[in-house]
């Protein structure tokens, strides 16, 4: 009997731990997306922000600045919008100082399963990537179409969430990509939160590597609107990327 009433407390701890936990909204800095039913508000189901992104190397010191708007028609439908602004300072002939507006990806999301008790929350999503960047620097002069599958699962003391993307590449002379990430953010307070995010990319063709790229970080919920990031990003190369990010929910998050 004693067992048993351990076993029930244990369980009602469990749910209580689950409960307890905050909604962070969606990331300006890491690259995995959540299902629309977790950033979904019934009050104003709107979130901005935005990202400082700092890389310097042998060729370049880069400045990137995306930004993040983000509307849910539904707990199910969710459109982005991240238009982006970068400086790009050379450090060699070849690679020109150049600043102003980059790239625009325009996203939309369809969660068609609902998380359950044993089962995650997946989505479809599909991507265009539209060639507005003011200098070649800044961006490329193509369209860009991707596909692809946004899992989320909430595992009581952390969440994971996945997202398996094919990327069809408007350039005929460049490889399309299938570029597969996981992410886990694990509560250490009730307003502060330790992140980790894994890509790996499959690049097609001959010739072509399978770069990674693996960051760690924390946010910093700061109350029911808003939420800070910051991380470090490595990938394959060895190069270094420091990464700043807010965000602000419209709605709230529980």
């Amino acid at each position: 009997m004693e067992a048993r009433a351990r076993r029930l407390f244990l369980y009602a701890a469990l749910l209580t731990a689950a409960g307890a936990r905050p909604a962070f909204a969606q990331s300006t800095i890491y690259q995995t997306r959540k299902a629309p039913s977790s950033t979904w508000s019934p009050i104003f189901p709107l979130t901005i922000g935005s990202g400082m992104e700092f890389t310097t190397n042998d060729r370049e010191t880069r400045w990137e600045f995306p930004v993040l708007i983000q509307y849910n028609f539904t707990p199910s439908l969710q459109l982005t919008l991240e238009p982006s602004f970068g400086h790009t300072k050379g450090k060699v002939e070849d690679v020109d100082t150049a600043g102003g507006l980059g790239d625009l990806e325009t996203s939309l999301d369809w969660e068609f399963l609902h998380e359950r008790r044993w089962t995650p929350a997946v989505g479809l999503e599909g991507t265009i990537r539209w060639p507005t960047a003011s200098h070649p620097e800044l961006g490329d002069d193509r369209h860009d179409y991707a596909v692809g599958l946004v899992i989320s699962k909430d595992c009581v003391f952390f969440d994971l969430d996945s997202n398996i993307t094919y990327t069809f590449v408007g350039d005929r002379d460049e490889s399309s990509k299938l570029e597969v990430t996981l992410a886990a953010e694990y509560p250490v307070r009730r307003n502060l939160a330790l992140n980790a995010e894994l890509v790996q990319i499959f690049e097609t063709g001959p010739g072509h590597g399978h770069p990674t790229e693996f960051t760690f970080g924390f946010s910093w919920h700061a109350n029911a609107f808003w939420t800070l990031e910051y991380g470090t990003e490595l990938d394959s190369g060895g190069e270094w990327k420091q990464l700043l990010g807010w965000q602000y929910s419209f709605g709230g998050n529980d």
